[in-house]
């Protein structure tokens, strides 16, 4: 049997992780606001998290349609300490080049997109 047995909603939450991720880029560029910045620090991670559960729900997908015996991502997601500090670390190394660029921007006066 060839995949369908959740309807491919793993590509609509990968869709809804790219989505999360233009938009509040777009508002970081826009209003690069404190409060703007804890926003986009949040739904990054909140972005990187649906990527995994995305990741997931194909292996599973694909497990219950018989097309793959992997369920390495369902694993992954069902250990959140081990998952969750590796998010944390990518998360962090993300928001210090963000401020390194905002800084940048900062004391050339450019703008950036």
């Amino acid at each position: 049997m060839s995949g369908g047995s959740l309807n491919y909603i793993f590509g609509q939450v990968e869709d809804a992780a790219n989505t999360i991720l233009i938009h509040f880029t777009t508002q970081l560029q826009r209003n690069p606001s404190p409060q703007t910045q804890n926003e986009y620090a949040t739904m990054v991670a909140f972005s990187a998290l649906l990527r995994q559960v995305s990741k997931a729900l194909k292996d599973a997908e694909w497990n219950m349609s018989g097309d793959s015996s992997d369920l390495s991502e369902v694993d992954v997601l069902i250990r959140p300490a081990d998952k969750a500090a590796a998010l944390t670390n990518q998360l962090r190394a993300m928001i210090n080049q963000a401020t390194i660029v905002l800084r940048e921007c900062e004391l050339t006066g450019a703008t950036y997109r």
